[in-house]
């Protein structure tokens, strides 16, 4: 019997190969957690293609309120800020994930978690931290660490030659986007120049500042 493995997964290139990698790379069964916290993602889209890709199980747990209630209101009225205007978005958004996950590995009797937190960032930090703080016992495993694939484009080939689709993935984008209902978040790629200009695309939930009308308007 292969030993399971719970993993934080997001739907995104970095999680998607962590399912391949942990199944087929190390024998674990894996179990996929999914925490809606309001992105505009369907999480039923994302758990199929968790099973597509070998996950046997996917939980969704929706922590829309817990974050909310619990982490988004907490900072606001603590007016949490990083570096002159960004609203840590991403960063509030690993509490209710790994919240959900330990909840779920319990009901489960797992003791093996997984995350595809990129290498270079504070995010592995987080989601570690977080685990040994909610559940001491639990191991873990950070798959991007340990895997030959180095770039993004590298991760996204292999990933089409697992599921034997060229198209598969075909609406990539060369950065990170993170989305809950506190804010969006886009990271890496080439926002790490300091003189990239962000495409239209970005602009989510607000409005690229050109295309902004000149007047006010009155909203009743």
């Amino acid at each position: 019997m292969r030993r399971k493995v719970i993993l934080a997964y997001t739907g995104g290139i970095t999680t998607s190969l962590c399912i391949h990698y942990l199944t087929h790379y190390m024998g674990l069964e894996v179990i996929a957690y999914v925490a809606d916290l309001g992105g505009r993602r369907d999480v039923k889209e994302i758990s199929a293609n968790a099973q597509r890709l070998g996950a046997t199980q996917v939980h969704i747990s929706d922590m829309k309120s817990y974050f909310v209630e619990n982490v988004a209101f907490h900072a606001l009225r603590a007016g949490a800020e990083f570096a002159n205007g960004f609203f840590l978005a991403r960063a509030m958004s690993s509490v209710p994930i790994i919240l959900g996950l330990v909840n779920i590995a319990e009901e489960n009797h797992i003791r093996l978690a997984a995350h595809g937190s990129p290498v270079a960032s504070n995010e592995q930090v987080r989601f570690e931290n977080l685990l040994a703080s909610l559940s001491p016992d639990m191991e873990f495993i950070s798959p991007p660490r340990l895997w030959p694939w180095k770039t993004r484009e590298s991760m996204v080939e292999h990933l089409k030659t697992v599921l034997g689709d060229e198209d598969a993935f075909r609406d990539i984008r060369d950065y990170s986007l993170d989305e809950n209902l506190w804010g969006t978040t886009f990271s890496f790629g080439p926002l790490k120049d300091s003189w990239f200009e962000p495409p239209e695309e970005m602009y989510r939930i607000t409005r690229e500042p050109r295309r902004a009308p000149n007047k006010g308007e009155t909203v009743e």
